[in-house]
This record gives C-alpha cells, sequence and structure tokens, in this order.
C-alpha cells in the first residue's frame, strides 16, 4: 500500500475519499493533510502564536491552523 500526504484543497483530498471512490484505502493510505495551504506560506518562516488563543476552532481546523504557522507539515510524523 502506498503512503501518500496531501496538500491542497478539499478537492484534492476527495481524490482518496470513500465518498468518491469507494475502494481507495486498498491502494493507498492518506497519512498526512494540510488543507489551503499556499507555497509561499509552506516554504515561508513560522509565525509565532500563542495556542491558549486558539479555542474556538474544531479539532481538524486547529490542526491545520496550527501546522500553517508553525511550518511543520515537511517535518517528520513518524
Amino acid at each position: 500500500m502506498k503512503k501518500i500526504a496531501v496538500l491542497g484543497s478539499c478537492v484534492s483530498r476527495d481524490s482518496f475519499n470513500s465518498k468518491f471512490i469507494p475502494d481507495y484505502k486498498k491502494y493507498y493510505s492518506c497519512v498526512l493533510h494540510q488543507n489551503q495551504m499556499s507555497m509561499i506560506s509552506l516554504v515561508s518562516e513560522p509565525i509565532p502564536f500563542d495556542e491558549d488563543l486558539i479555542d474556538n476552532l474544531s479539532p481538524f481546523d486547529t490542526r491545520h491552523f496550527k501546522t500553517e504557522l508553525n511550518k511543520s507539515f515537511f517535518a517528520p510524523w513518524y
């Protein structure tokens, strides 16, 4: 099984969504997803932030917001 990471929009992620491609999990494992991050942001310096101020977002949005600011998309996750 191939492991993939998706950097892009929900449309990019839909290529690996059971609602659209029911058997994709037979072939791929989506191990990482970063939603709506630009290439410019991706290669920019991290932006300091206070995690205590991020209290009104869903867990999904919180994770993407944090990785957007700390630029950790390419950091090893293993």
